[in-house]
């Protein structure tokens, strides 16, 4: 299993997870300030488990108080959730109330953050808890109090996403178990092959990047109630890929490219598509706004947009 535990200092994430490791025996991964790129942190390559004491989420507060920014921008903090999701992580917000936190701080203080500095910490999660509330699992005041039931919703979640995990053609997959929308592209790039499991992985000035913001400030979408999976179709072969689709529920799916067109285009899947994010990066970059635009008509339409230029 995979347990994320968030929340703010002196919040009881690290004596929950210690109750966590006695009653699973799960190793406790702890991160502090991101050493490399937050995505090669948080969407470790390979098969992996662990309690982890703060990861993705405490990141994008701790960067703009401690650094006065996030080293994980919207995007990525995007497809970090997605990987998880497609991991069977179970995320837990450990948030009691703020007289709470500062009664532990007089008591015991800190090494990382100022007493000053709770009352921002602590609103930040509040607003967590309504902004990302698809990424939070379970959100707890009393986390020592709900081991037992920590332990058995994150198993449930672990074993529904098995299939994401094991099968050979959803390998590069990243979102939930049953996505509404599915985007596919190609191929990893050579180099990302041995860096990430996963398909459009928004490094900056990246083609993935571009894509997943050409979405995200989309008018038409909303990023939080839209079930969005990502996948490449050229990883897998043909038997495989269609079977992964079927798994995935056959959710309404576009591609972006001509080699995924081409693919999904030989086994009969119904889809929609349009040029692929890196072309439009490279000659129309000033049309993020615009590609975003016409992949969702496209993928609405379920009609075929490669020709399309702004």
């Amino acid at each position: 299993m995979i347990i994320v535990l968030e929340g703010c200092d002196l919040a009881g994430k690290s004596t929950l997870a210690k109750h966590l490791n006695l009653r699973t025996g799960l190793p406790i991964i702890r991160k502090g300030p991101p050493q490399q790129h937050p995505l090669f942190e948080y969407e470790p390559k390979g098969k992996w488990t662990g309690i982890c004491d703060r990861w993705h989420l405490g990141e994008t507060i701790y960067g703009p108080i401690l650094r006065g920014q996030s080293n994980l921008d919207k995007v990525q903090l995007w497809h970090v959730c997605a990987y998880l999701k497609a991991r069977g992580a179970f995320v837990v917000l450990v948030h009691p109330p703020l007289d709470v936190i500062l009664e532990r701080y007089d008591a015991e203080g800190d090494d990382l953050i100022r007493r000053d500095q709770l009352e921002d910490i602590h609103r930040a999660y509040d607003e967590m808890c309504t902004h990302h509330v698809r990424d939070v699992s379970l959100v707890t005041s009393n986390p020592v109090e709900f081991t037992d039931l920590i332990v058995h919703r994150a198993s449930g979640t672990w074993h529904e996403a098995k299939p994401l995990r094991e099968h050979y053609g959803l390998r590069t997959y990243v979102g939930p178990r049953h996505p509404s929308v599915l985007i596919v592209g190609d191929r990893r790039h050579r180099s990302d092959e041995s860096r990430f499991n996963s398909s459009f992985v928004p490094m900056p000035n990246t083609s993935g990047h571009f894509l997943m913001w050409s979405i995200y400030v989309n008018p038409e979408r909303d990023v939080q109630t839209k079930r969005i999976g990502f996948i490449n179709a050229n990883e897998s072969n043909a038997d495989d890929f269609y079977d992964a689709w079927c798994v995935l529920g056959r959710p309404l799916t576009i591609t972006v490219g001509a080699n995924a067109h081409k693919k999904l285009a030989h086994l009969r899947i119904p889809h929609g598509a349009v040029p692929h994010p890196q072309f439009v990066k490279r000659f129309h970059h000033e049309a993020l706004l615009e590609y975003g635009e016409v992949l969702w008509r496209a993928l609405n339409e379920q009609s075929d947009m490669r020709s399309w230029r702004p």
